[in-house]
């Protein structure tokens, strides 16, 4: 925003009217004039010119310009928080993963899922822990925005609980979770409850989105830029986690 005082061709610019100390100092002030040099001239116009004739002076135009500089846009802002985290999450896919993909792919694709009865209760086992660590965290709310998702329909540790007991009850050892829809083939048609949903799963999925957006709204660039960067681990993660279900 650009700010201009004019002093007049036709006004005296030694005239002690205009140009009380007073009067001077405001006018710079409220323009936020930096130039010191000339303001220095200006003033020692004012001095010197004291006792002697008075002479016009030219018309002087001062601007200030006060640069905002400009906001950032970070690619699906203007959509919700929701939309910046895919914007992160389909650069790290490849196109074989997704057609919006960017990574480019470190090995083969996977030509045939051959899945292992311990593979995939690996899988199921470090499901379950990170469904019991969220829904915990979710549960404890140390922040209030925490609580805005709980019982959402996504909860899947006591179903994944049910369904692990349905394993052992065949006969296989449940294993400890590691660090880091499979076929009929190994599941005999059964369904699991890790894979049943209490209401439509579409709609349960929006509603959290509508949340994660109404949470976002009150944090900082900061803290959405901190939540962003995490988007990489946890990607990284549960693709470790699905890749048990081949080992």
């Amino acid at each position: 925003m650009a700010y201009a005082i004019r002093i007049s061709q036709s006004q005296p610019f030694l005239n002690e009217t205009h140009l009380r100390a007073g009067r001077v100092q405001t006018s710079f002030a409220s323009v936020s004039l930096k130039n010191t040099f000339f303001q220095s001239k200006v003033l020692s116009r004012r001095s010197c010119g004291r006792g002697r004739a008075k002479m016009p002076f030219k018309s002087v135009v001062v601007s200030a310009t006060t640069a905002e500089k400009p906001k950032k846009r970070y690619p699906g802002e203007t959509k919700g928080f929701v939309e910046e985290m895919r914007f992160v999450a389909m650069k790290l896919h490849t196109k074989d993963q997704a057609k919006e993909g960017e990574k480019e792919p470190e090995g083969k694709p996977i030509a045939k899922w051959e899945p292992s009865i311990e593979g995939y209760l690996r899988f199921l086992v470090d499901s379950k822990f990170v469904y019991d660590t969220l829904e915990s965290i979710v549960q404890k709310a140390a922040y209030p925005s925490y609580a805005e998702f709980r019982n959402t329909g996504l909860e899947r540790s006591e179903k994944l609980t049910k369904d692990l007991e349905w394993f052992k009850g065949q006969g296989h050892i449940i294993p400890e979770p590691s660090s880091p829809g499979v076929t009929e083939k190994i599941l005999n048609n059964k369904e699991l409850e890790f894979y049943k949903w209490d209401g439509e799963l579409s709609v349960l999925l929006q509603n959290v989105r509508d949340k994660l957006n109404k949470v976002a709204e009150s944090w900082s660039r900061e803290e959405k830029n901190h939540c962003l960067e995490e988007t990489e681990k946890s990607f990284k993660y549960s693709g470790e986690i699905l890749r048990l279900i081949l080992s």
